[in-house]
């Protein structure tokens, strides 16, 4: 994701980073993105937090609940009225640090694959 972080921190791919930094550490940070149009089309404006991540020596500590505590804020400040977060389904961790943050679940996909040639 070196990249993707980059260019979110360039706000070429967010707009806005939340990071968490402790004793002087950057344990983790979060992009968000504001879905610009959405205010004028559906009477709502929506963000989205784009990427959540955490240093591996800081998982398991709770830091993504202040993480995405301090994305909320962010969003708040900037008059959203709704954020959107999506992860793989099978990442229960996920869901479950964002249904911790009050989301809460309004759909589901699956990958499927079938391979032809063994």
């Amino acid at each position: 994701h070196e990249v993707w972080t980059r260019n979110s921190v360039l706000s070429k791919a967010a707009d806005g980073v939340v990071i968490l930094k402790e004793d002087g550490v950057i344990h983790g940070f979060v992009t968000c993105k504001i879905q610009a149009d959405t205010k004028e089309a559906l009477g709502v404006k929506i963000g989205t937090i784009v990427l959540v991540a955490i240093a591996p020596e800081s998982q398991g500590k709770g830091l993504g609940k202040k993480l995405v505590a301090g994305s909320l804020s962010w969003f708040a400040s900037q008059h959203c009225d709704v954020v959107d977060v999506g992860t793989q389904v099978a990442n229960s961790a996920a869901s479950k640090l964002y249904e911790s943050a009050g989301f809460v679940k309004v759909g589901g996909s699956q990958s499927l694959r079938k391979v032809l040639r063994p």
